[in-house]
């Protein structure tokens, strides 16, 4: 018995709109009968030309190639063409493997962040070798800084994802003894130590480390604290600084949740 189907009934077994059966109708890629009325019939080998193209669609195939197969199906085209979709869907699973380990490495930035306890301490640590991706620009405004890291992103060669902020600036030694901690001149991203796509690195060794809590505006006092720990112990002033913004306005509303975190690589002295 031959079974056919209305374009309404058709749109809704597929939950989709008539306008887009219209649309495949408009490129070829289904034909259906006319009845006497001149109204659509759709029949079972319609069915399976529709079930083709959304899954087709679902990895990505273009409607062009998808006409292109309908109109020339052989056991070579379909093997060609699951080939190329299996190559697809392996770029998609390595792209989604290298979102998911930096979201987990956001996630641990963070439960490290609020697990500080020795806010305003200077503490010296050893960091290894960091690969950044940077832009340069005099920033001097929190709506450039944010900027800075959405161009980050779109200039990465990598899918980042935007709710990964391994990110900082970079201020100026003269800046800071001017007080003008709002004056960087650089912004960088931290990226995966694998990467080999990456714009330079932040050298590894000794850094004297300090975290401030609260709003950037009150981050002087830190810097004085920092200088201060550097002529103490004799190490040579440094010509830059690294701020790491732990937590910031794309975490939470309130300013007193900020943390950042200050770093100063250090530099003995030649007696």
């Amino acid at each position: 018995m031959k079974i056919n189907y209305k374009i309404g009934q058709l749109a809704e077994i597929f939950a989709i709109s008539t306008d887009t059966l219209r649309y495949y109708e408009k490129e070829g890629l289904l034909l259906p009968e006319r009845d006497a009325n001149s109204y659509r019939i759709y029949s079972i080998f319609d069915i399976w030309k529709l079930n083709l193209i959304q899954t087709m669609k679902s990895l990505g195939i273009s409607l062009k190639e998808i006409k292109y197969f309908l109109e020339n199906r052989t056991v070579a085209n379909e093997k060609a063409l699951l080939i190329k979709e299996l190559s697809y869907i392996d770029e998609q699973i390595s792209s989604l493997t290298y979102q998911k380990s930096q979201l987990i490495n956001r996630l641990e930035i963070l439960d490290e962040a609020m697990a500080t306890k020795d806010f305003g301490e200077i503490l010296v640590k050893k960091f290894p070798r960091r690969k950044i991706i940077y832009t340069e620009y005099k920033f001097t405004n929190d709506p450039q800084v944010d900027l800075a890291y959405t161009t980050l992103i779109q200039n990465s060669k990598k899918k980042i994802n935007f709710l990964n902020r391994d990110f900082g600036m970079v201020l100026p030694m003269e800046k800071i003894k001017a007080r003008k901690f709002n004056e960087y001149s650089k912004a960088f991203l931290i990226v995966d130590k694998n990467d080999k796509d990456y714009d330079d690195i932040i050298p590894q060794g000794l850094y004297a480390v300090t975290r401030f809590k609260g709003a950037y505006s009150k981050i002087g006092k830190s810097y004085k604290n920092l200088q201060a720990f550097l002529r103490d112990h004799s190490y040579k002033t440094p010509s830059y600084a690294i701020e790491r913004y732990l937590v910031d306005i794309n975490q939470t509303y309130d300013p007193n949740e900020y943390i950042t975190e200050i770093q100063i690589k250090l530099e003995e002295r030649k007696n």
